[in-house]
This record gives structure tokens, C-alpha cells and sequence, in this order.
């Protein structure tokens, strides 16, 4: 069953703006915190994410990927960003933490993630849609959610989207703006809450 629930615009040109909630659980709560960029630990997301996956991040012990003030370019990569299952990636600032992506680089989250509190540019062609994407692995038995706070969607495809929502039990957005040419969700076995 495919849910959506609250106001938004979909379609070419569309945006919505989100209602404001409390901030991520993830940040009080986590004993882990990983900082990346200009003065963090790591220069790269992916070497972020990679570490992340070392600390083996549980329900009850988050991993949070902090990305210091920078730009955050995934087409320099040879990969996807694939953030491990119990991560949450936020920024310092909503308007100075910015994710560069496109077609085939993108964010993919696991079964359980948090993103929050940065803005994602998403341009160009391929053929893996969704500025954040599930990966592979993720299928309904999970249980899986996606939790999206305080992120600024700017999608410069007009086939692609903002937000691909696949085999996810819930995908919760907040305080969220989307602005593109195409498409602002992708909703597939799963439900989404705005």
C-alpha cells in the first residue's frame, strides 16, 4: 500500500514547504559522532560512512556523520553514498553544509537513517532516480524509515527526483523544501508522511 499524507506539490515545478519539528532524537542520543569536511576527521562523506559502518551502529547506538560548512561533491566519488544501517548524517547549517550529486551519485540510505539539516543539489542523467535512495538490500520485512528534517531539495532533472521512497515501512519529512523540474517524491511500497 502507497500512502501520502499532508500538502505538498508534486510534478514539474512543484514545491512544498514542510512543517517544523523538534530536532533529530539521533544527536542527543548517540555516542557516536563522526565530524567531516574542512576541520572535521574525514575529508571525504564516503570515508565518513565508511567509519560510520566500523562503530556497528545499533537502534540503540546511532552513528551521526556531522559534515562541517563545505560543499560535499558525490560525482568526485566511484561510488554511490551509501550510509550504514542506524545513521543519521546532518549538517552544521541548512544553507552552508550543501551535497552535490547527480544521476548515478547519489545518497542511498539502508533500512534506518536519519538525514538532516543541509541542502541537496541534484542534477544531470542516469538511471538511478532519487537524490536519496534506498539501496538495494531494502525490502518491506525491515521495517525500515527514512527520517528527513530541515533539508532543502534542489532537483535540476526532469526525469529524476528528490526523494525515491521504495520497500520502506515510512518515509517522514519535515521542515523540508523541494523545488524541481521534475519530480519531488517517487513513492513505491511504502508510505509517506509530510
Amino acid at each position: 500500500m502507497t500512502s501520502l499524507w499532508g500538502g505538498v506539490a508534486l510534478g514539474a515545478s512543484a514545491a512544498g514547504l514542510m512543517i517544523p519539528n523538534i530536532a533529530s532524537a539521533a544527536i542527543s542520543t548517540s555516542d557516536h559522532v563522526i565530524t567531516v569536511g574542512n576541520g572535521g576527521a574525514f575529508a571525504s562523506l564516503h570515508e565518513a560512512a565508511t567509519a560510520a559502518a566500523l562503530l556497528n551502529p545499533t537502534n540503540s547506538n546511532w552513528v551521526l556523520i556531522c559534515m562541517m560548512l563545505g560543499n560535499y561533491d558525490l560525482s568526485l566519488e566511484s561510488t554511490e553514498l551509501a550510509l550504514p544501517d542506524f545513521t543519521e548524517l546532518t549538517g552544521m547549517s541548512r544553507h552552508g553544509c550543501i551535497v552535490l550529486g547527480n544521476g548515478n551519485k547519489n545518497i542511498r540510505v539502508n533500512a534506518h537513517n536519519r538525514i538532516s539539516n543541509c541542502t541537496i543539489r541534484y542534477t544531470g542523467a542516469g538511471d538511478r532516480s532519487g537524490a536519496i535512495r534506498q539501496q538495494d538490500i531494502v525490502d518491506l520485512a525491515m521495517k525500515g524509515f527514512l527520517d528527513i528534517d530541515g533539508v532543502d531539495f534542489d532537483v535540476y532533472a526532469t526525469e529524476l527526483s528528490a526523494v525515491w521512497v521504495q520497500n520502506m515501512a515510512s518515509c517522514d519529512i519535515r521542515n523540508s523544501f523541494i523545488q524541481t523540474s521534475g519530480i519531488g517524491l517517487e513513492v513505491l511500497d511504502g508510505a509517506v508522511f509530510i
